[in-house]
């Protein structure tokens, strides 16, 4: 009897255990925390990491690390799949990431089942082009209180380009390791504005995403969004029966007009599309509340997310090259090249079919906008200098050059050298208080004081950060660092912006 108890202590044990070919043992059967409440509670930042190290102790394919901890002292785990168990240089990889918004819960949920079905086995044929980097939840912090900001009431998606914030100081440590040719951010969209309500229409699109609008961004990748993303997901999405739109914005409720995001680089997607990456936003439909349709959000996140990575196995050698050479000419820049660093969204071509649900029927009208605001113009070039100077006493950009990973040298000075500055005539603050500093007045002059060494930093602009420098050192710049709090010090009135342009005779 003893001996019938024992064998079937380690029958239940072994349940849902199967072996791979390396003879490691992996769970076959262990739901994601989800799962195991019916959708009816949201997974905590705790029972992500326990469910995170016990599948990651059976899995060969899974590779569990811990990039950073939120501004509480929370784990942020990145999850890695490849099929070699350590990602590789020559695969296509992807990052995907959620939940930078605490309250914007569906993509995190989306994702724990995604490495549930990757565990299973049951796309491993997208692991033979893609190596796959995910990070279910950016801002443990805000989620466990259902919050949009972190721990310091920072929105993490505004924080791309100054990375004051850990967790965003994070994911671009991944970055800067793995360099992927695809990045996916994933959020919520909330529909029930008071405005929508009493237009009497609402979105009702279950997912909308979005490609990149930042005109400097190679036009090859950004024309990969038209041409394979959103005709594959609109219709792997209608298939299952989700609802799909180009994520769009604007208060057509106020009569206004519809555009397509932002293009400032200060966000998640444009943050990595600005170093010529294939980058896009998801935009989930929230409910009323964090657990209302709970279930469907979270399928409809997994569904896309599943998206993504066969689109990338199917396109993989396409997005793989045109991301290299689009990445080859920021590394070679020649110091010749036009950069927009003023840019507006401006009327298209065509009006936008725009279906809205009505809150009366339930019934879906399409709109027909005119003021469709689809194309982007650029409002004010500058030439990229050879190299920007920084002065070297300068600790704060000092430490933001740091934590961009953007290369730097002592300046030498050099006859072959000429340098410019820019004279501040008059600061005019722009209505806008995101972007309040842009439209300062400026004066190229030359530059006639004595330079010695040690006075200043060199910041090349031929390197992978390129855009990412002109466009955040320009005093004109509508996404410079002159536009945040912790930088305004760099433009005063009648007095000389302190970075420097060098140009090479």
């Amino acid at each position: 009897m003893h001996k019938l108890n024992y064998l079937l202590i380690i029958i239940l044990l072994f349940a849902g255990c199967t072996t791979n070919k390396s003879g490691k043992k992996y769970y076959k059967d262990v739901a994601p925390p989800i799962e195991e409440t019916n959708f009816k509670q949201l997974t905590s930042h705790e029972d992500i990491i326990k469910y995170l190290e016990k599948v990651d102790s059976h899995s060969n394919k899974l590779t569990l690390e811990y990039i950073g901890n939120s501004v509480e002292g929370k784990k942020i785990p990145l999850v890695k799949f490849s099929k070699a168990g350590k990602v590789e240089e020559n695969k296509l990889k992807l990052l995907m990431f959620a939940q930078q918004h605490g309250n914007e819960p569906s993509g995190k949920e989306g994702m724990l089942l995604l490495i549930n079905d990757l565990l299973q086995n049951k796309y491993d044929n997208w692991l033979d082009k893609v190596d796959l980097l995910l990070i279910p939840q950016l801002n443990p912090d805000g989620g466990d209180k259902n919050q949009r900001r972190n721990a310091n009431n920072a929105d993490l998606n505004r924080d791309h380009l100054i990375l004051e914030e850990p967790e965003t100081q994070a994911i671009h440590k991944v970055f800067k390791n793995y360099q992927p040719e695809i990045t996916v951010d994933i959020h919520e969209y909330y529909p029930f504005s008071q405005s929508w309500k009493e237009f009497g229409y609402l979105k009702n699109f279950d997912i909308q995403i979005g490609g990149l609008t930042n005109i400097n961004i190679e036009p090859q990748i950004i024309d990969i969004f038209y041409d394979n993303v959103k005709p594959y997901m609109q219709e792997q999405l209608k298939k299952e029966g989700y609802s799909f739109f180009e994520y769009t914005l604007g208060n057509l409720s106020d009569g206004g007009r519809l555009r397509h995001s932002t293009v400032s680089i200060n966000d998640g997607r444009q943050s990595f599309g600005i170093l010529n990456t294939s980058s896009y936003i998801v935009e989930g439909r929230r409910g009323r509340d964090s657990l209302d349709n709970l279930e469907h959000r979270a399928r409809s996140q997994h569904l896309t997310a599943k998206g993504f990575i066969e689109l990338a196995a199917q396109n993989a050698e396409k997005i793989k090259n045109t991301v290299a050479r689009g990445r080859e000419k920021l590394i070679k820049n020649n110091g010749e090249e036009k950069i927009s660093i003023q840019m507006k969204h401006v009327k298209g071509d065509k009006p936008l079919q725009y279906p809205l649900k009505s809150v009366k029927t339930g019934e879906d009208t399409v709109f027909v906008v005119d003021e469709y605001h689809s194309e982007r113009k650029s409002q004010l070039n500058v030439t990229k200098p050879s190299a920007y100077l920084i002065p070297a006493s300068d600790s704060n950009l000092v430490k933001w050059l740091d934590r961009s990973f953007i290369q730097y040298t002592e300046y030498m000075p050099s006859k072959n050298h000429a340098i410019y500055k820019y004279k501040i005539l008059t600061n005019i603050n722009n209505a806008d208080k995101d972007l309040k500093n842009y439209n300062v007045e400026v004066e190229l002059q030359k530059c006639t004081k004595k330079i010695t060494k040690g006075d200043y930093l060199m910041v090349p602009t031929a390197q992978l950060r390129s855009n990412k420098i002109t466009i955040a050192l320009e005093p004109q710049s509508m996404s410079g660092l002159v536009n945040y709090d912790s930088y305004e010090y760099l433009i005063k009135d009648n007095n000389t912006y302190p970075i420097l342009r060098l140009e090479k005779r």
